[in-house]
């Protein structure tokens, strides 16, 4: 498969400069979720300490919007998680208990 030149040019530049890469994460896991009530990527754990956890994101949150882009799957929101920017906050909505919340997170490096 081809990997788009905008990709591949910024990590073959961190490779050359730092010898490493450094991606965004939230610090969950999560499984897709479609049902009658919500879609998006539910939340099966949080790491202690890490973005989510300090943007109030509790397990069995369903993920529906970052950066605002819809979130209808789990492979969207590590899309999403990837594409954002480390140490940018970036705002997200997310389903909890039949109500739907707005925050904002802050990726951090992995």
């Amino acid at each position: 498969f081809a990997i788009p030149i905008n990709d591949a040019k910024p990590i073959a530049e961190a490779l050359i400069r730092d010898g490493t890469v450094n991606h965004p994460q939230i610090g969950v896991n999560v499984s897709s979720v479609r049902n009658e009530r919500v879609l998006g990527a539910q939340v099966r754990n949080v790491v202690s300490g890490g973005p989510a956890e300090r943007a109030g994101v509790r397990e069995n949150d369903v993920i529906t919007s970052f950066n605002n882009r819809a979130i209808e799957s789990a492979d969207e929101l590590n899309v999403a998680i990837r594409t954002a920017k480390i140490g940018q906050e970036v705002p997200f909505e997310y389903w909890r208990d039949g109500r739907t919340f707005k925050g904002t997170i802050t990726p951090a490096s992995d």
